[in-house]
């Protein structure tokens, strides 16, 4: 318990669970479970054209991660967490503005984009987490941050969700009914 509270106490770690926070929220509420409602009921993909796009958030997972190890020779550290926030701000801004009339391949791209963006940092996250502390306050620490990513996720499912639901009221939703959702994510972005 002593262990756990110098943890929690750390600014670093709280500032790096907030982030974690809004980061995995963002990722898992739109990629994980409104993206494939969007895709088909505001931009009027097919249901086929749009599992794609959804497919296509798996890849931008997998390939943030290995490019980043290109850019941590440039940026270090939490100037890579800044950056990814900010291209992530970039890309809710695309959506914002072009989302239901982009063309299908600048939607392909911006899917990949989306979760490349966001899964890249992880690992920074965790040198940061273990530079703070010893070995054994690191594994607690990182098992901690990780926790806000998936918590984050479980709050804005749901809380997207009712606001959708609100906004929608029984009709196919539309592109405004998403401005809310996409303009909330970007404040979080640049917060964080």
């Amino acid at each position: 318990m002593r262990t756990l509270c110098r943890v929690c106490q750390n600014r670093r770690i709280q500032i790096l669970s907030f982030w974690f926070f809004v980061n995995g929220g963002i990722c898992f509420s739109f990629s994980g479970l409104w993206a494939g409602t969007y895709f088909v009921e505001v931009c009027g993909w097919t249901q086929k054209a749009s599992s794609f796009l959804v497919s296509l958030f798996g890849v931008g997972i997998v390939i943030g991660p290995l490019l980043i190890t290109f850019v941590s020779r440039i940026m270090k550290g939490s100037r890579i967490l800044e950056v990814s926030m900010l291209l992530l701000a970039v890309l809710l801004g695309i959506l914002l503005l072009y989302g239901d009339h982009m063309a299908y391949i600048v939607a392909c791209l911006w899917s990949v984009s989306f979760t490349a963006v966001i899964a890249a940092p992880f690992g920074v996250v965790f040198d940061i987490v273990r530079d703070a502390f010893d070995s054994s306050a690191g594994s607690l620490a990182s098992g901690l941050v990780y926790t806000f990513c998936m918590l984050g996720a479980a709050c804005m499912q749901g809380g997207i969700g009712f606001q959708l639901q609100k906004m929608s009221e029984d009709s196919l939703l539309e592109q405004g009914d998403f401005v809310p959702l996409f303009m909330g994510y970007l404040v979080l972005a640049l917060i964080a």
